[in-house]
């Protein structure tokens, strides 16, 4: 399943844009889990980035990256912001 990374620094967020529901997202928290990379599998474990601080570097990083997407509305409203995570190597 395709989702949306943004970089900012040395930091790597994610988000749902299905809210705390989203499968993907409860899995990634429970334990281990993994990005796939231009093809390449990189092990990762989920760090909670819903602080004011982190929310709004992985907001302006999805404004900055996708601005002509359709879909960069639906990753900023206030339902999802509180998926905000860091992915780190695990």
């Amino acid at each position: 399943m395709p989702i949306w990374v943004v970089v900012d620094g040395d930091d790597v967020f994610i988000r749902t844009y299905r809210g705390p529901k989203s499968r993907w997202y409860r899995e990634l928290l429970a334990g281990p889990g993994a990005l796939l990379v231009n093809g390449r599998r990189i092990p990762v474990r989920a760090i909670d980035a819903s602080d004011t601080a982190s929310v709004k570097r992985a907001s302006d990083g999805y404004r900055k990256k996708y601005p002509r997407s359709d879909s960069l509305d639906a990753m900023l409203v206030q339902l999802v912001l509180p998926t905000t995570l860091r992915v780190e190597p695990a």
